[in-house]
């Protein structure tokens, strides 16, 4: 009961594509990030491994230019996933692209950065380029080297339309 929360939208999606497991590689076109799979993270007394939850209202948001940090520290042998969700507004209806707020996330350790969304082989690689397309994002790494990480939210493009949105 202590541990009890009322989640936001945005919190359960995180939470749903947080635990994916998908047969190939992910995203997928035919198949999103995957199937959920809510033993993946979803953790109780007892278990060695905890979901570690940040929902911050947009009223406690980063503004434009500015940076969110969430240290972590990952043990030997546990897979880390992160995932970035956001309510976006509906964009203009001539607007070039359906994002209008962009945020971005990564994730440093040991000098090394990853980037959200920047995938190979069903996994995060090191390099690429911040995603401007989506209000998803996530970085998996299947067996990271045990020690402290870094997540970071940036918001790179806060254009909004006054609506109210959720990070």
């Amino acid at each position: 009961p202590e541990d009890a929360t009322t989640p936001s939208g945005v919190l359960l999606k995180s939470v749903l594509l947080n635990g994916t497991r998908s047969s190939t590689t992910t995203p997928e076109v035919d198949a999103g990030w995957g199937r959920v799979w809510l033993d993946s993270n979803l953790y109780f007394a007892g278990d060695a491994r905890q979901l570690r939850i940040f929902d911050v209202p947009n009223a406690a948001g980063v503004s434009e230019g500015q940076t969110m940090t969430f240290p972590l520290t990952v043990s030997a042998g546990e897979p880390l996933r992160a995932t970035l969700v956001w309510y976006d507004p509906a964009p203009s209806f001539v607007a070039p692209q359906a994002l209008v707020n962009n945020l971005d996330l990564s994730l440093e350790a040991a000098g090394q950065t990853w980037l959200g969304n920047q995938l190979a082989g069903g996994e995060s690689v090191t390099g690429g380029a911040i995603d401007v397309l989506n209000s998803v994002e996530q970085i998996l790494l299947p067996s990271p080297a045990a020690g402290d990480y870094t997540v970071r939210v940036t918001a790179n493009g806060l254009t909004g339309n006054g609506e109210s949105a959720s990070l």
